[in-house]
């Protein structure tokens, strides 16, 4: 009986010793055959550590990356913001500069008799007596007007001022009536103004304007 338990332990010791032998089948070949061994984990806490050790860094990572992301967001729309208040400054700048330029072409502002000059100046002036005559309503027409294209025109405007002689005065038909002649004389000039020398073309307007105002007088 003694015998069997020495053989027992014997038998005992030599499979432990193949289990821990690296080239026995034992547990160096079980972690080989199954992926065990390296940098995998031996246990189910180690496994568990390193696996929130990776979720950990990951989150970390995506943490890095959104925070990169935002910081080139917002130096983007820094930048936008910036061009966009130089483009407004640039504006109203050339805006300035314009009405500066404008003021100063325009010069000082006129007083209320340089102003009142002006106008008297701008204002037709009467017919002299060698223009026309009040007495009969005779009217002498300057050269450029002499031109037979004009002869239905002065035709008119002859007989409008000889009822004027005659009446002392124009009603309000007539003086409508001379006041459209006139213009349409005028624009008539206007339009063939390469016909005539400048400053007989320049005699002619003026003449008409002051014909025109000529009318709102009286004979006497």
């Amino acid at each position: 009986m003694a015998r069997w338990s020495v053989l027992s332990v014997g038998l005992l010791g030599a499979c432990l010793a193949t289990l821990t032998t690296p080239g026995s089948l034992g547990l160096g070949q079980a972690r080989a055959q199954w992926g065990w061994g390296g940098n995998f984990s031996s246990t189910i806490g180690e496994g568990y550590q390193r696996g929130m050790a990776d979720v950990i860094r990951s989150a970390g990572a995506a943490n890095l990356m959104d925070s990169a992301a935002a910081q080139n967001y917002e130096a983007a729309r820094s930048q936008a913001l910036d061009n966009q208040l130089k483009t407004t400054e640039t504006f109203f700048e050339n805006r300035k500069m314009a009405k500066s330029y404008r003021d100063a072409e325009r010069g000082p502002g006129l007083s209320q008799e340089q102003l009142y000059r002006m106008a008297k100046d701008a204002a037709p002036k009467r017919l002299s007596a060698g223009q026309f005559d009040p007495v009969t309503g005779s009217i002498e027409f300057p050269l450029v007007l002499q031109d037979p294209f004009f002869a239905q025109s002065n035709q008119e405007l002859q007989k409008l001022f000889k009822q004027r002689a005659e009446g002392g005065a124009l009603g309000l038909k007539a003086l409508q009536q001379i006041d459209s002649v006139t213009k349409q004389v005028r624009a008539d000039l206007a339009e063939r103004i390469r016909m005539y020398p400048s400053a007989q073309y320049l005699e002619a307007q003026n003449f008409l304007r002051s014909l025109a105002f000529e009318a709102q007088f009286t004979s006497g």
